[in-house]
């Protein structure tokens, strides 16, 4: 039987949790849309193989950057963060 695959969506810090969290789903075959806090010269969380997508933004543009996302998904998806920012 094959893998279902569902897009997420991880919203966080260009951190270790928010890396583990990207593998973790990944690794399980789902699509991974990264929406990162930081700049996409050093962000490792970025380079994962893991993401399909990934959406640079700050706190105050969050909701238009996840609003854009949500733009490219056809089903309904489960958003994820990985901070207390983002909660």
């Amino acid at each position: 039987m094959p893998k279902i695959k569902h897009e997420v969506i991880v919203i966080g810090h260009d951190h270790h949790n928010t890396l583990g969290v990207v593998r973790s789903l990944g690794e399980k075959g789902n699509i991974v849309k990264l929406v990162i806090y930081g700049d996409k010269k050093s962000s490792f969380t970025a380079k994962s193989k893991y993401v399909s997508e990934t959406y640079f933004t700050t706190p105050d543009m969050l909701i238009d950057t996840l609003k854009t996302v949500k733009n490219s998904i056809e089903q309904k998806t489960a958003v994820i963060p990985c901070d207390d920012l983002s909660e």
